[in-house]
């Protein structure tokens, strides 16, 4: 169920992406299921850059995210996922019809990485 965005939420996730707190992540939580995808955006961002336990079914929800780019964030932020499970949500994403130049450039990218790697 998403949550409506509400006035100064920007300023609050800005404000609390640095510290390492229990509420500070939930707080950041709380925003990944807003409407606005910049605001989802950047709580996924902030939970990807934090790296806390808390945070991280928060980065699984933002998964399967509908916005793009909130997705391509969640899948760079979600450190613990396996290459192989990497692979397969790149993959899936670059077959998107509505994938923007720039999240799709940075997809082929990580896969030419990934693929790299496990040779």
């Amino acid at each position: 169920m998403s949550r409506k965005h509400q006035r100064g939420d920007e300023e609050g996730v800005r404000a609390v992406a640095g510290i390492n707190d229990a509420r500070a992540t939930a707080m950041l939580c709380s925003h990944v299921t807003d409407e606005d995808w910049l605001l989802r955006y950047s709580a996924v961002g902030a939970l990807a850059r934090r790296g806390v336990a808390e945070g991280r079914s928060c980065l699984e929800r933002a998964l399967t995210d509908a916005h793009l780019v909130v997705w391509s964030r969640a899948i760079e932020g979600d450190q613990p996922l396996r290459a192989c499970d990497r692979t397969t949500l790149y993959e899936e994403q670059l077959r998107q019809k509505d994938l923007t130049p720039l999240p799709r450039t940075e997809a082929e990218s990580a896969l030419e990485d990934l693929r790299r790697r496990n040779r």
